[in-house]
């Protein structure tokens, strides 16, 4: 299949359209490149099959190729500026292994509220002598006792010395 580049509304009036849409005027310096090629950045060894190792700088087009058009004279050669040390500090902070890490800003958290003592039917009650009752489901709560010191408790229950 032949494409006319140059017929009346063809590739080239396209291509002239979109130059003419992107603000590109006569006098610009275009470069027109190939993308989707390989080039062979090897030096083979005499005898081997070229199909499989292409001689160096062979360059191969590949079916899908693309036809680049880039505007020099439009390109933006300007250098990012570093971020200044103070504007930095804010924005990062060095952890312990001197490492920047982004600074975040937590939150404001609200007045804390009173707890609300827990409904007898959540499983848990007060009870009268510091300890809590425990329902077990089952008939009767089980009562723990409450802790005074670290002497009252017995770690290893069933077991004595």
């Amino acid at each position: 299949m032949a494409i006319d580049l140059w017929t009346e509304g063809g590739v080239m009036d396209t291509v002239q359209s979109t130059a003419l849409e992107l603000g590109w005027e006569e006098g610009d310096e275009i470069i027109i490149k190939i993308a989707g090629t390989r080039t062979s950045g090897i030096h083979q060894t005499e005898g081997a099959n070229a199909r499989w190792s292409p001689p160096f700088g062979d360059v191969r087009h590949n079916t899908d190729a693309q036809i680049v058009i880039e505007n020099l004279s439009r390109r933006d050669l300007t250098k990012s500026e570093p971020i200044q040390q103070d504007e930095l500090l804010a924005k990062f902070h060095y952890g312990d292994d001197g490492q920047l890490y982004k600074t975040r800003e937590l939150e404001e958290l609200p007045e804390p509220q009173g707890v609300d003592a827990p409904r007898a039917s959540a499983g848990a009650e007060a009870s009268h002598g510091g300890g809590e009752t425990l329902s077990t489901g089952k008939g009767l709560p089980r009562r723990y006792g409450s802790l005074d010191s670290w002497d009252d408790i017995d770690l290893a229950p069933g077991l004595t010395d």
